[in-house]
């Protein structure tokens, strides 16, 4: 544990340290006058790009997933044979690396850094909320998945990016990023109707807010997943997941019991905390994207809390809504961090400490529930020259 503990410090540590490096830029350019444009690509930005691409790429078993990417890709070396036939765009970029003769940890270093790359372009206008996305990012329940199912977490972060379509009411461009993102994983096309969704502060009043909350968690815990078991094949069969359809009352039978373990509980306060002072933040960031991280993450957590006894098959198509509690978080983090330096109130503070340590404490705790499973230990850092 102690290499992995070492690792991830090491990581978390260069990661935040150059994305403070980062926003510290921007709020330089913002306040001088005499340097107007905001570059992507700053040397900052260029070394996370490289960091948060070459550890992710070093890791080894970070999921089920992960390894079978890594047969897929074998099997194209071998075979020639495609087997992501519905996702034309992935297929063509497997085919091509497999060709190439290259390590497949360069392949998974070319995965990792499109997923960071749409993910700081998202928000290159405010880096201020970069060392705050990063540390929530890597500590909460984000990193730890992000490398296992791959095609999504891509499809996701381009995602993250094409808000900006939908806050400037760019329809036509919004539609063709997802339907580009169809051609990585078909299950893109669920995003198409998000569009619309904005268009009512569906989580305005934090009481009915909390209300549904405590509903999801309700639900969570009852049967109602083979009640709605027709209608599920039907949206996973059109989705592109016919091979699980199949299978479909053998998922509904085994699902994957949860728990109220400290994981579960941090995650609830921590989202209880954001509803309560949804509004508060929304004013502090008027030209911000927190309306829409704000309504993504919400929906996302009712999602996850409804689903949270089901098999994991059915929570797949969250990964697209559950990040954007990353970003929330980040904005209420950042806007506790600047009512404590104008009003010098100790609360703003205990605020920040309280979100602070609820947001980062999932790493931790993972490592040390994990530490031992073996092949089936999804969290400790792992180097893959150990193992292949």
């Amino acid at each position: 544990m102690f290499i992995s503990i070492a690792s991830y410090s090491l990581f978390i540590g260069l990661m935040l340290m150059l994305s403070i490096l980062s926003s510290r830029e921007y709020i330089f350019i913002h306040e001088n006058i005499s340097r107007k444009k905001n570059n992507f690509f700053t040397i900052d930005n260029i070394l996370i790009l490289f960091f948060f691409s070459f550890f992710s790429a070093i890791r080894w078993n970070v999921g089920i997933d992960q390894l079978s990417y890594l047969n897929n890709l074998v099997h194209f070396q071998n075979t020639g044979l495609g087997v992501f036939e519905m996702e034309y765009l992935f297929d063509r970029f497997t085919y091509y690396f497999s060709i190439s003769g290259l390590h497949f940890t360069i392949y998974f270093f070319l995965l990792a850094f499109f997923q960071i790359f749409f993910l700081l372009k998202a928000f290159n206008e405010e880096k201020y909320l970069y060392p705050y996305i990063m540390i929530v990012f890597i500590m909460g329940p984000y990193y730890l998945s992000f490398m296992n199912g791959i095609r999504q977490s891509i499809v996701s972060a381009i995602f993250v990016f094409s808000i900006k379509y939908i806050e400037k009411k760019s329809i036509v461009k919004y539609f063709l990023m997802i339907y580009f993102c169809s051609f990585i994983h078909k299950s893109s096309l669920l995003l198409l109707p998000i569009y619309y969704f904005f268009r009512v502060d569906l989580f305005k009043n934090k009481w009915i807010t909390l209300l549904l909350v405590f509903s999801a968690l309700y639900v969570g815990f009852l049967g109602v997943i083979s009640s709605l078991s027709e209608y599920i094949i039907q949206i996973i069969t059109l989705v592109g997941y016919e091979s699980y359809s199949d299978n479909m009352f053998y998922f509904i039978d085994n699902g994957d019991p949860k728990h109220y373990g400290p994981r579960m509980i941090s995650s609830i306060v921590a989202h209880v905390i954001i509803i309560f002072n949804y509004k508060k933040v929304r004013e502090h960031f008027k030209n911000s994207y927190f309306f829409y991280c704000y309504q993504l993450a919400i929906f996302g957590f009712l999602y996850q809390l409804s689903f949270m006894n089901a098999n994991h098959i059915f929570t797949r198509p969250n990964v697209y809504f559950s990040i954007f509690s990353c970003f929330a978080t980040a904005y209420v983090l950042k806007f506790f961090v600047d009512k404590f330096y104008t009003q010098k109130s100790i609360l703003f503070f205990v605020l920040f400490f309280v979100l602070l340590v609820l947001s980062i404490c999932y790493l931790p705790i993972s490592l040390v529930s994990d530490y031992g499973k073996g092949m089936f230990d999804f969290s400790n850092f792992k180097f893959f020259f150990n193992y292949v």
